[in-house]
């Protein structure tokens, strides 16, 4: 996971524009969509403002359900948001371009799978005049955003699941994997620790966010085709003129230079750093590849 960016202009000029863009509907009611929400625009600004409030304090939990509009405005305000509209896919330009212009692709809450929607942060459902507040859509994966579906607040008041505009993660390691050898397989347990003294309550944020999203369980399916590709890995290294323990010293260092950029926690660098360190699977590389290729080289 990395933090991202969130939409730094006029969020009251953003609704504009999306209002602006909204085209005259075949067999509309009278008064026409457009018009309709027009008027209703004033209104729905002020509410922005709420939200703008919360969101500088980082504390989105104090945002009250208001049952202000009947239900045909709710879905008028709904129908302002539009993944696939010019103005939203602007949007998440602008939030997924990195610095030297690189697009992310990848989902942040999961850091599996490719991005396909925006997570209203406050739900649609509990908070229709947000739904096309700038700030209050993250780019995710369908399955993230299924997971977390129409969750708001836990039990202890809590979202379920991190803000990955304002909630700035660690820069140590907080998700650890075990790795155990089962026959000519390894299983893969993952697993969350506070073992870097992060504050307690980010480190609670963050078990939150594993939890709602079923995390340790999708990274682990993900664990046998990362295994395996970094067997192949070295396998390949075997034949050059290297020691093993080369190897193992240049595929960590490898590994380290890519958690810089896709995180210290990203799953697939927690494993690949563990094999390195794996007295295991170090032993069983050995035995499969060192000897063989060693004697024919």
């Amino acid at each position: 996971m990395r933090n991202l960016k969130h939409y730094s202009e006029s969020s009251s000029d953003f609704l504009d524009k999306v209002i602006q863009s909204k085209r005259t509907r075949k067999n509309d009611i009278s008064p026409p969509y457009k018009e309709r929400i027009t008027t209703l625009s004033s209104r729905i600004k002020k509410n922005f403002e709420e939200y703008e409030n919360c969101f500088e304090r980082n504390n989105l939990e104090d945002l009250t359900p208001r049952h202000t509009y009947n239900s045909k405005e709710e879905k008028d305000i709904k129908e302002l948001y539009s993944y696939s509209s010019t103005h939203f896919k602007q949007l998440r330009k602008n939030i997924l371009t990195l610095d030297g212009n690189r697009q992310l692709d990848t989902c942040q809450y999961c850091t599996i799978d490719s991005i396909s929607s925006f997570d209203h942060i406050a739900p649609q459902s509990i908070f229709p005049q947000f739904s096309a507040h700038p700030k209050n859509l993250f780019p995710a994966c369908s399955i993230c955003n299924t997971k977390k579906g129409n969750a708001w607040l836990n039990q202890n008041s809590e979202l379920h699941v991190l803000n990955l505009y304002l909630d700035i993660l660690p820069e140590t390691q907080y998700l650890f994997v075990k790795i155990t050898k089962e026959d000519d397989s390894f299983s893969v347990s993952f697993f969350l620790e506070n073992r870097n003294n992060i504050c307690p309550e980010l480190f609670q944020k963050i078990e939150n966010h594993y939890t709602t999203l079923n995390l340790l369980e999708r990274f682990s399916h993900k664990a046998s085709g990362i295994i395996s590709e970094f067997e192949t890995t070295i396998k390949n290294f075997l034949k050059y003129p290297l020691t093993f323990e080369d190897i193992i010293q240049t595929l960590s260092q490898i590994t380290a230079d890519k958690s810089r950029i896709t995180g210290l926690n990203h799953y697939k660098n927690v494993i690949e750093l563990e094999l390195c360190n794996n007295y295991e699977f170090k032993k069983f590389i050995s035995s499969k590849y060192l000897t063989t290729n060693r004697t024919t080289s």
